[in-house]
């Protein structure tokens, strides 16, 4: 089991693009010394959004970037959100980038149906239920688009990764994921005109369909563990 946790944020008014960035990177490099929250930390990914969105329209562009903390399973991630370093320390600076408003915010299961390579390259899209919808039923009725998708699309060929993410209890702004990895700006681009079309044309049971956010970002920032041990 992958399990994570996966926010997308949004920066404070008047901070600028690459003022924002530093200063998460700060923040990343404060949350590593802090080892109640750090040591049950697995992996860790900063992706920051294209600077040109233009072919990726309908999208969140609000967000300025998404971040990945990763774990090895559920117990650790709950040791990691109980921190004390967490809530006195990380919250505190995080509040003085991030504008908390409308912030997106879910613990999720990975669920891979094209277990890839790591690529530059993302699309994240962030998709909430139906209130009168059971949990499992959205999820499997959004998994099963993404595959649907992945099988019958033209550019599905400029694919390297599908990642499913099933939200493990009530976050904000959102109940599942789905994360494209790609090689290039231009091979996501294309990939996702077909992929938003698609979404677009189908009837949905569970889904929200107007709760749909995406946000294509350059992975920038890669910690994994496995790299350091040993």
């Amino acid at each position: 089991m992958t399990v994570k946790t996966i926010y997308a944020q949004t920066r404070r008014e008047g901070m600028s693009r690459e003022t924002f960035v530093h200063r998460w990177r700060r923040h990343a490099a404060l949350a590593m010394t802090q080892p109640g929250f750090w040591d049950p930390v697995v992996r860790y990914i900063q992706s920051d959004r294209l600077s040109d969105s233009s072919g990726f329209p309908v999208t969140g562009n609000a967000y300025v970037g998404v971040g990945e903390i990763h774990y090895s399973d559920i117990a650790e991630r709950t040791r990691s959100k109980r921190s004390v370093e967490l809530e006195t320390i990380l919250h505190p600076d995080a509040s003085e980038f991030f504008r908390r408003q409308d912030q997106i915010h879910i613990g999720v299961e990975d669920i891979y149906l094209l277990r890839g390579r790591y690529a530059p390259v993302k699309i994240y899209g962030f998709v909430s239920r139906t209130p009168e919808s059971q949990k499992e039923t959205f999820f499997t009725e959004w998994m099963e688009l993404q595959s649907r998708i992945m099988a019958e699309a033209r550019s599905s060929h400029l694919l390297r990764r599908l990642v499913c993410g099933r939200g493990l209890e009530g976050g904000a702004g959102a109940d599942g994921t789905v994360e494209l990895s790609f090689d290039s700006v231009n091979d996501a681009a294309t990939f996702y005109n077909e992929w938003a079309s698609r979404v677009a044309a189908t009837v949905f049971n569970t889904v929200r369909p107007d709760s749909i956010v995406v946000v294509p970002a350059f992975v920038s920032l890669f910690y994994d563990r496995r790299y350091y041990e040993g």
